[in-house]
């Protein structure tokens, strides 16, 4: 899933960067988002999961903001479809971004278990909801990989942080990370900063991802 003002003409570059396992096919689907007022660009419509107040995103910003009802039901149907081909044990969710706080939040709140979920640059949404799905729901032991820029100037990379070390948290890792006997052997949470990186992605991220992907296909 894409993020703010952009289309999935822009993350089509996934099917060149990522190495799948000999063997394995993987098939890329990109919804696109709603168009619609967006506060942040001065109520002008784009595409947009869900409304924005202010960039940079920070700690300030709305846990439930416009539009996030819709767009849940826009991906959990999309999910639904692929199942119509493939099992959601092989099924990625994942999302950059404004994408990647939707794919956390549908993630969490979808009714099969899924191969895994992927946030790029993303933050908590309905963040109370979400740990919870994340420690009792179908989703519990689906492995999350959240990757961020550690000079994020859109998205603020403590949101990546903070987001990941509550999953872990719900999930029942110590104050250190690490899983306890509840959580192991489920896979946990991943979290990778990258040095340098702004609100984008890097060869190295796209590596990790292949990574993450390979020890779930």
């Amino acid at each position: 899933m894409q993020g703010l003002g952009d289309t999935p003409a822009g993350w089509a570059h996934l099917s060149k960067q990522l190495s799948v396992p000999p063997g394995v096919t993987m098939h890329y689907e990109m919804p696109l988002a709603p168009t619609q007022p967006v506060t942040c660009n001065a109520g002008s419509s784009s595409t947009s999961w869900f409304d924005i107040l202010a960039i940079p995103v920070d700690s300030r910003e709305p846990d439930d903001p416009h539009g996030l009802d819709e767009s849940i039901k826009k991906v959990h149907a999309a999910i639904d479809e692929l199942r119509k081909r493939v099992p959601s044990s092989k099924i990625f969710l994942g999302g950059f971004s404004q994408g990647g706080a939707m794919s956390l939040l549908a993630g969490s709140s979808y009714n099969a278990p899924l191969a895994g979920i992927i946030s790029f640059s993303g933050w908590l949404l309905r963040a109370e909801d979400t740990v919870d799905g994340y420690s009792t729901g179908a989703n519990k032991d689906t492995p999350i990989f959240v990757g961020h820029g550690d000079q994020d100037n859109v998205v603020q990379t403590s949101l990546g942080v903070t987001a990941a070390s509550r999953i872990k948290a719900a999930r029942g890792a110590d104050e250190n990370g690490d899983a306890t006997p509840r959580d192991a052997g489920h896979g946990g949470v991943t979290l990778k900063l990258y040095q340098g990186m702004a609100h984008s992605s890097c060869d190295e991220e796209m590596k990790d991802l292949s990574d993450y992907i390979a020890s779930r296909a």
